[in-house]
């Protein structure tokens, strides 16, 4: 019998002061129920994928995704390497899921590849193969993984009388073996005969097709479908970037659907809460780039109107980081030096390598690990190497 696991599940009521633990709770009650379903409808495996090859010292697997032993769902973004540092023997290649910080409060999914010696229990990840190393060399490699499966248990039991008849037959597929040569077959269905084609999930033919003109008749009202008006999204609303750095600025663009005469823009800042509407002539129903420079956390909300009467409502929320910050979590994140520095220009607008370099050695960077990574993300000449160092580790 299986192990019934006893989920908390979140009581919410008006009120309520929410806290962190809460959001955790609520996030585990969903993470447990899917595990646990997963985990009794099929086995562990690939669904996608996390192809293995290696050359000399480097394993290397392909993006993918798989489920291990407990239910778990491992999603490897991107093709991931592994360097061999492990002494002559058998060792069993792991997929281990893991988390990375990507944003001050956002994680993302980073699977390691790990090598654990054979024979010893799996813990954690999932199987991909075995590897033989010798002189630092993969010598063999032999792939274990499978592909995910629906456990037995879950699949119908199905059994065929013998000499079945075969116009009792009113659903399933046929084997290609069995459907005959069609130039075997003579005779013309009759209407009868002919399954509906929302059954069939084909498409007639344009010979099969009759002209209008031999149609007759009406369509009533009750033969069109409703207009679900709930579903339709009068307006769409995006930014060119949802994480900035301190003083920079984000482009905030909106189009509005037919039928929607007004739009508003609300958000918070140190003057309060601020609303600009196109009825107002302060913006326009339309707008491909609306200029707004945040000074901190914001989230922006942007409401359609039909003749005063909400039609929908969406929301950006922006993140403000500081350099510091955002360079110390990558540090307490092991996120290495050269990494570091791609994301601190993507997201703050001219930030100089002096300033990098001051920021990373602050964090905790070393030296030979700082200057390495301006190098690569900055074209600077070795003297200016040398003086913007000097500036960030003035103890060296």
């Amino acid at each position: 019998m299986a192990n019934i696991p006893s989920i908390i599940k979140e009581n919410y009521y008006n009120g309520q002061l929410l806290q962190v633990s809460d959001f955790i709770t609520e996030q585990s009650f969903h993470i447990q129920h899917r595990t646990f379903q997963t985990q009794q409808t099929f086995s562990a495996g690939i669904l996608t994928g996390l192809d293995i090859s290696y050359s000399a010292n480097t394993i290397t697997v392909t993006a993918g995704a798989a489920i291990d032993n407990n239910g778990q769902q491992i999603l490897l973004t991107a093709d991931k390497s592994y360097t061999l540092t492990e002494t002559d023997g058998t060792y069993q290649l792991v997929l281990v899921d893991a988390m990375v910080a990507i944003q001050p409060n956002q994680y993302q999914s980073n699977p390691n590849l790990k090598l654990i010696p054979a024979g010893q229990a799996l813990n954690e990840g999932f199987q991909l193969g075995n590897i033989t190393v010798l002189n630092k060399s993969v010598t063999g490699l032999t792939n274990k993984a499978t592909a995910v499966q629906i456990l037995p248990a879950r699949l119908p039991q199905q059994q065929v009388p013998k000499n079945l008849d075969a116009s009792v037959i009113n659903s399933g597929v046929f084997n290609a073996n069995q459907i005959p040569d069609l130039q075997k077959l003579n005779g013309k269905l009759s209407a009868q005969q002919v399954p509906l084609l929302q059954e069939m999930g084909g498409l007639l033919t344009s010979t099969q097709v009759p002209q209008l003109q031999q149609l007759s008749g009406q369509l009533t009202t009750a033969q069109l479908p409703a207009d679900i008006g709930q579903s339709k999204d009068y307006v769409t609303f995006f930014a060119d970037q949802t994480v900035i750095g301190a003083g920079s600025s984000i482009q905030l663009s909106w189009v509005a659907a037919p039928g929607v005469d007004d739009i508003k823009l609300s958000f918070f800042s140190v003057k309060g809460i601020i609303n600009i509407q196109a009825s107002k002539d302060k913006i326009s129903l339309q707008e491909s780039g609306f200029l707004l420079t945040p000074i901190q956390n914001t989230v922006y909300t942007i409401t359609a109107y039909k003749a005063g009467v909400t039609l929908a409502q969406k929301q950006l929320n922006i993140t403000v980081v500081s350099l510091r910050d955002l360079v110390q979590l990558q540090f307490s994140n092991n996120i290495p030096a050269a990494d570091c520095v791609t994301q601190i220009r993507s997201i703050f607008q001219g930030v100089t390598a002096e300033n990098a370099a001051i920021a990373l050695a602050n964090a905790g960077y070393s030296f030979t690990d700082t200057g390495t990574a301006i190098m690569k993300g900055y074209t600077v000449a070795p003297a200016d190497l040398g003086r913007i160092l000097a500036k960030a580790f003035p103890a060296n």
